[in-house]
């Protein structure tokens, strides 16, 4: 039942596509006041409305850049640099940032490497990088039309850090366990990167390690950043039983026993066997089971591999039917599709660079549950479609990072050519 609800939420991120965004504080809003008294200067730079002095910013091939060590220490940044490895890290709990001075590739929070559209400069023996680093780890930044450079408060802080409940599922969908990361869908906040590597996570469940799939309950840490997906340090992670939504389609008695026919919104049809003594939670004025119903219903592990499959739940708890108007404004939603060409491929990382005719270059993520299809019905092995000049037809998912390019996670791919 949740689940359209869910899909509902991430389409308010689209008017974001291609776009910087601003975020407004009262350090900024005092800042531009005081430009506005004296706009005779540019390419100045002010971090908490403290002016900089001697430091300024530069414009390179289109791009503004900054200067690295006298905006990230300012910002209580501890900065090391590898002449062997030309590595440049800057630590400032729990944010942890790696680039190289030879290439284009920002690294957040040991997460992949991001490509920023401009590797850093030297100059003068100071390093330059392109402000975009801002957006990408969440710090809230301007840049006005006189080309000074406001930078705010670190981070967009989650106020609601409370646990989320069941009826708020948080369901797995990615873990990468060299890098103690797990991707999560949230029903209310969406795509979430989850950083665990000193969290000691909790099993209420058989299973008792991390597995795709899982539900979790988890309450996250007090910094989320304003990256996409955002990235956070949760206070603590419980593994719960996966809630299902549904349908009763029918109720029939199979001798003592009461078998439902229950349509699962992800998994489609399964009966749900009920013993004389099962317990059955109602929360409407119904106080038996009916078809046409709506379920909140715990699947029992064990499945049978019958059509439908059969199962003994762990609980059923009857509720009030989704509300009619959320449906609507979910079948109304306009997909988003661009037609583009393949401008390179990065088969390491699993991403390709593409250049939409509409939006320009797209970085997209060839996930697990990328659907590709192709125009003629025939497909080709895995790999070969990804090469330069190939054209595409993309179906992206709602959310566009702010970097330049930007990165989305496509729902559908169909190779034309």
């Amino acid at each position: 039942m949740k689940k359209n609800i869910k899909k509902i939420i991430p389409m308010v991120a689209i008017a974001t596509l291609m776009a910087t965004s601003v975020f407004a504080n009262n350090n900024v809003q005092n800042t531009k006041q005081a430009l506005e008294e004296n706009n005779d200067k540019q390419n100045q730079i002010y971090v908490n409305g403290e002016l900089l002095e001697g430091i300024n910013l530069i414009k390179e091939n289109d791009k503004y850049l900054l200067p690295v060590r006298a905006i990230f220490e300012k910002l209580g940044y501890e900065i090391t640099y590898d002449a062997n490895t030309k590595i440049i890290s800057m630590t400032k709990s729990p944010h942890f940032i790696t680039f190289s001075t030879k290439e284009d590739a920002y690294t957040f929070l040991r997460m992949a490497p991001q490509p920023l559209g401009q590797a850093p400069i030297v100059k003068e023996g100071v390093t330059y990088v392109p402000v975009e680093l801002l957006d990408l780890i969440g710090i809230q930044n301007e840049i006005t039309a006189e080309n000074t450079l406001i930078i705010g408060d670190e981070v967009q802080v989650d106020t609601e850090t409370t646990v989320e409940t069941r009826q708020n599922p948080i369901i797995i969908t990615d873990i990468d366990k060299d890098k103690n990361i797990v991707t999560v869908e949230d029903s209310q906040k969406g795509t979430v990167v989850l950083n665990i590597k000193d969290i000691k996570v909790e099993y209420t469940t058989e299973d008792k390690e991390l597995m795709i799939g899982q539900a979790l309950e988890v309450e996250y840490g007090d910094i989320m950043t304003a990256s996409q997906p955002p990235v956070n340090i949760p206070k603590s992670v419980k593994v719960v039983d996966k809630i299902s939504y549904g349908e009763i389609l029918s109720v029939e008695k199979d001798g003592e026993n009461t078998r439902v026919l229950f349509k699962d919104e992800e998994i489609g049809e399964v009966v749900l066997t009920l013993a004389p003594d099962f317990k059955v939670e109602y929360t409407t004025e119904d106080k038996e089971l009916k078809k046409g119903q709506s379920l909140e219903v715990v699947l029992g592990k064990a499945m049978t591999m019958s059509i439908p499959p059969m199962t003994t739940p762990k609980s059923v708890k009857v509720v009030e039917k989704l509300n009619q108007e959320v449906v609507e404004e979910e079948t109304n939603q306009e997909v988003i599709t661009g037609t583009a060409t393949i401008k390179s491929v990065d088969k390491e990382n699993k991403q390709i660079l593409v250049i939409d005719e509409k939006m320009g270059e797209v970085i997209l993520n060839l996930h697990d549950d990328l659907k590709i299809e192709y125009k003629n019905g025939t497909g080709l092995n895995a790999y070969e479609w990804m090469v330069e000049g190939q054209k595409l037809e993309i179906e992206y998912s709602p959310i566009m990072t702010r970097s330049l390019p930007p990165i989305n996670n496509p729902v559908k791919i169909l190779i034309l050519n």
